[in-house]
């Protein structure tokens, strides 16, 4: 392996390749030998036998010449040489690291009827939107949601700034008196559905409103299997003394929120002297289930 610290030099003799031969016997190693001239060739060799290299070839027929510094000594010198990228590394770093600090999102995977419930927990156990990430907590918050009707097991992982939740549900739980039907929970225009069983109850491109039946059972039928897409729009606002950066910060919130992929967004802030309000008006696409993906 190619060592980090390493010395760029010049050979210059009649027979160079006996300068390396000299080299290499008094233990130096040398690296990406190249033929430069007639007479000639360079190589590295590593930053801490420069010494040992001059002291093996003075007062020889052998020219040696140290041009300059490579691999990873050559970008520490130029980091030395500008402060200033050595600052906006480090201030990178850090910001990479306190991102990795706080809870920027939250997935639920596994069923999406616990995502009020999930949201509703996170937040009683101190793991809400820009909460700084516990262990301790989210190990209270696994505990409740273990205790959730249905709940089998559930995993809670932190991936970067993405708090993660995983629903395995118990195959002995009966299908609930409301998986019967997938409803809608809020207005919107349906963009996708998919019934593997039941029948469904409303057209792709139609307008849809809260509660409304898209699919449910058909005659006969215990339950009903199937998906659905609404491309939503929610209205929310943020309130705060401080008008720095409230705009990122409040778009953050709505799609935190919203519990959706956010599509567009529109962005308001009203309000002066320590007292302001941004209000969002976002688009996001919202993804329904019902029994999707279990047995039939």
């Amino acid at each position: 392996m190619k060592p980090l610290f390493l010395d760029e030099y010049e050979l210059s003799a009649s027979m160079p390749l006996r300068a390396l031969e000299k080299l290499d016997g008094a233990g130096v190693c040398v690296y990406d030998v190249q033929k430069t001239a007639p007479g000639k060739l360079k190589f590295c060799a590593k930053s801490k036998e420069s010494k040992k290299i001059f002291a093996i070839l003075r007062g020889s027929c052998y020219t040696v010449n140290k041009r300059r510094s490579v691999g990873l000594k050559r970008l520490l010198q130029k980091l030395v040489r500008r402060p200033g990228a050595i600052a906006a590394v480090l201030a990178v770093c850090l910001l990479a690291a306190a991102a990795n600090v706080f809870v920027l999102r939250v997935e639920v995977d596994g069923s999406v009827r616990y995502a009020s419930q999930t949201q509703e927990i996170l937040q009683e156990e101190g793991l809400s939107l820009f909460s700084a990430y516990s262990a301790e907590n989210a190990e209270r918050a696994r505990a409740r949601l273990m205790r959730l009707s249905g709940v089998a097991f559930v995993t809670l992982e932190k991936q970067g700034c993405v708090l993660r939740v995983t629903f395995q549900e118990s195959e002995e739980t009966p299908v609930p008196e409301r998986e019967k039907q997938l409803l809608a929970p809020c207005g919107g225009v349906l963009q996708e559905l998919t019934v593997l069983r039941g029948v469904p109850l409303a057209k792709e491109g139609e307008e849809v409103s809260a509660g409304q039946e898209l699919a449910a059972c058909a005659e006969g039928e215990s339950f009903a299997v199937a998906r659905a897409i609404l491309l939503c729009e929610g209205v929310y606002t943020y309130e705060c003394a401080d008008a720095q950066d409230v705009k990122a910060r409040a778009v953050a919130k709505a799609v935190f929120l919203c519990g959706g992929t956010p599509v567009g967004y529109e962005v308001a802030l009203t309000g002066s002297g320590g007292e302001f309000i941004c209000t969002v008006r976002l688009q996001y696409l919202l993804r329904l289930s019902v029994n999707f993906g279990e047995n039939e």
